[in-house]
């Protein structure tokens, strides 16, 4: 939100109150500042801005490497098979049927590939050793990465890329080398809008079940901010054995940014756009009131 510098010079900031709204089609964000004038006068400057970008619904690219080998249980370290991605790159094809499937011949071509998608699913390796964080790399294949410094500089357009992979969000928080780099911080600083990356490694089967979650909620219209929270929710539901509802199971992929939703689901956009702001007028004059008494 900006304010005009010439309406606000004469006025100090009294409180701002911000709330958050997660409709089923996006996220609202409502602010409502209270100014004092010199003359001891409340004034209110009112913004609310629809912070979830649209995403074209076939605009979908989606990458998982089919690495060779045995089995891995992580998405990191060693350079197994991963079934949990395979899982979901076969789940994401055909829930979304309109998505490319990304096939890649070397980190060039990977890169190249990777610009020309509104969101984008990796399903892979990535490997960030907590005391070297600069050294973190993405497995596009058994023998082939990309590093960090390569993703920082790769220019990205996408809205939303869910990282489905190990330590993607990962930084160095030991006292000696604090960095604030990590490979989900690459993508944003590419200009990707929003990230969903993990803080750890996770387990592939696991976080195949929560990603499946998520986009199931994604697609009936929620913001991806609050689908990746009804995924995990989900998940935590359907739970048999106690000791897999640990937070190490589900917490480990967080979401960075505002949040993103499908086009096609934001039709009452102006409809809630008018009920709120009637709202946020009911409490202005409230407010008001109580100060006039």
């Amino acid at each position: 939100m900006q304010v005009d510098r010439a309406w606000y010079q004469n006025y100090r900031l009294g409180t701002i109150n911000i709330l958050n709204i997660n409709k089923m089609h996006g996220l609202f964000l409502i602010c409502f500042l209270i100014l004092t004038s010199t003359t001891g006068l409340p004034s209110f400057k009112y913004a609310q801005l629809d912070l979830t970008k649209s995403l074209v619904l076939d605009d979908f690219g989606i990458f998982a490497p089919k690495y060779s080998g045995k089995a891995a249980s992580m998405r990191g370290k060693t350079l197994g098979r991963l079934n949990g991605a395979i899982d979901e790159y076969e789940w994401l094809s055909n829930e979304f049927s309109n998505s490319d499937l990304i096939t890649v011949s070397n980190s060039e071509d990977f890169l190249n590939k990777i610009r020309n998608y509104e969101i984008l699913h990796l399903a892979m390796h990535t490997v960030a050793d907590a005391s070297l964080p600069d050294e973190a790399v993405m497995y596009i294949s058994d023998d082939e990465e990309v590093d960090l410094e390569t993703l920082y500089n790769t220019g990205l357009n996408s809205k939303l890329v869910f990282l489905s992979s190990c330590q993607s969000a990962r930084v160095d928080d030991s006292n000696n080398n604090i960095s604030s780099r990590s490979i989900h911080r690459a993508f944003a600083h590419s200009g990707v809008s929003n990230t969903i990356a993990s803080l750890y490694e996770v387990p592939d089967d696991v976080t195949s079940k929560i990603t499946q979650e998520f986009y199931t909620h994604l697609k009936a219209g929620n913001s991806s901010l609050f689908s990746l929270s009804l995924a995990k929710q989900k998940y935590l539901k359907g739970v048999k054995i106690n000791a897999l509802s640990h937070p190490y199971y589900w917490s480990g992929l967080v979401h960075n940014g505002l949040g993103v939703h499908f086009a096609e689901t934001g039709k009452n956009t102006r409809l809630d756009n008018l009920v709120i702001m009637i709202l946020s007028i009911s409490i202005m004059i409230s407010y008001t009131l109580s100060q006039m008494r």
